[in-house]
């Protein structure tokens, strides 16, 4: 049998449904519809990086694992914010890595 990719509705409601929530307390209809929004441009599996550390451990049989639920109090902006600062953290990175390699390939050119 295939598998089907979810729709950002079905990926919302399944986030939904293991535990995730929102801390501004908005109504569950807004929350998917932000939901929704955000992973219209972020992909699913690029965000579960952020949200892996709520997920709940699994017994100490499993050490190591984690439930696919998430911990009580884990909420959707709080994924986002690790999402948005680890982005803005990559650009400035890249950004001094760029910088050096220009200026390692003037030094190059400069000795050759």
């Amino acid at each position: 049998m295939p598998n089907f990719c979810k729709t950002r509705e079905e990926l919302a409601y399944l986030l939904m449904s293991r535990g995730m929530g929102s801390s501004s307390g908005i109504s569950p209809i807004e929350l998917r519809r932000q939901m929704c929004r955000q992973l219209s441009t972020v992909n699913y599996y690029r965000l579960a990086a952020y949200w892996y550390q709520f997920r709940r451990p699994l017994e100490k049989s499993q050490s190591g694992k984690r439930s696919k639920a998430y911990l009580p109090g884990t909420c959707w902006e709080r994924v986002m914010e690790y999402y948005r600062f680890d982005h803005q953290l990559r650009l400035l990175f890249l950004d001094a890595i760029s910088r050096i390699e220009i200026a390692l390939r003037e030094m190059m050119v400069a000795v050759l």
